[in-house]
């Protein structure tokens, strides 16, 4: 793997109570390559990409943001990682109560001094980016289909030209031709803007079209680690599997795991 590393991760580790979410995790993540996340329910990957953020503090380990040591317990360390990055939400999250432009134009308005009409047109063209016109601006988002909440969502995550983006599910609850019009726009936009990609996903389709290496999450470890064109032929059976769509519990009961 290259030494080009945007994230890097060490000894991570998170417990809920009894149970061992992620046990002394190491991971790289290659600046401007696409890294896809799998893994069964439960196995921890959220919590991995919320530990990243500082959205949940992890019990041990360390993270690294192009080489340097991010103290999440340090409010200007913790916004480092924050002010980088777009995140793409599994259901959208967008916000019913802001008209499609604003919710787009959300964090620049968070993260830049930037002024209502600027922030209109930056988010027009956002709009434009993700192949929405200029009539939807001041809809709200009730008024729109999955899909094109979807699009809108992509849109909101790379208005402040981000260096990371997190993409979580993009493709859950839209159809097989919807899904594939979000992977081809998850692809334009990370060239685009030249981003470092990690994406969670159950959807081989996306894996397939959007990832340049593979990580794949059981009982909280990293069981596999990988570029995807190695990922067919690893001999590692659970993550088979997984690809496979049979259950890894018909390989071994899970357990949970102490650290």
């Amino acid at each position: 793997m290259s030494t080009n590393l945007k994230i890097k991760i060490r000894g991570l580790s998170k417990r809920f109570g009894p149970k061992c979410v992620l046990n002394n995790i190491d991971l790289d993540i290659q600046q401007g390559k696409s890294l896809v996340i799998l893994g069964g329910s439960g196995s921890g990957k959220s919590v991995l990409i919320k530990c990243i953020l500082g959205i949940i503090e992890n019990d041990k380990g360390d993270i690294y943001l192009d080489a340097e040591k991010i103290n999440y317990g340090d409010a200007k360390s913790r916004d480092r990682i924050i002010s980088k990055s777009g995140m793409l939400f599994q259901g959208g999250a967008l916000f019913d109560s802001l008209s499609i432009w604003e919710n787009i134009a959300f964090g620049l308005f968070q993260r830049q001094k930037i002024s209502r009409d600027d922030a209109r047109l930056q988010a027009l063209e956002c709009l434009k980016e993700v192949g929405l016109g200029p009539e939807i601006a001041d809809l709200y988002p009730s008024e729109l289909s999955g899909g094109m909440q979807k699009r809108v969502s992509l849109a909101r995550a790379i208005a402040t030209k981000p260096e990371i983006i997190f993409f979580d599910e993009p493709t859950t609850g839209l159809d097989p031709i919807m899904s594939d019009v979000i992977n081809n726009l998850i692809i334009q936009s990370v060239k685009r803007l030249g981003a470092t990609a990690i994406t969670i996903t159950h959807d081989l389709g996306s894996l397939y079209k959007i990832a340049d290496n593979v990580a794949f999450l059981r009982e909280g470890k990293i069981d596999w680690y990988g570029p995807l064109s190695s990922l067919q032929t690893s001999p590692n059976q659970h993550l088979q599997r997984f690809i496979k769509g049979q259950s890894i519990d018909e390989v071994e009961p899970i357990k949970v795991v102490s650290a």
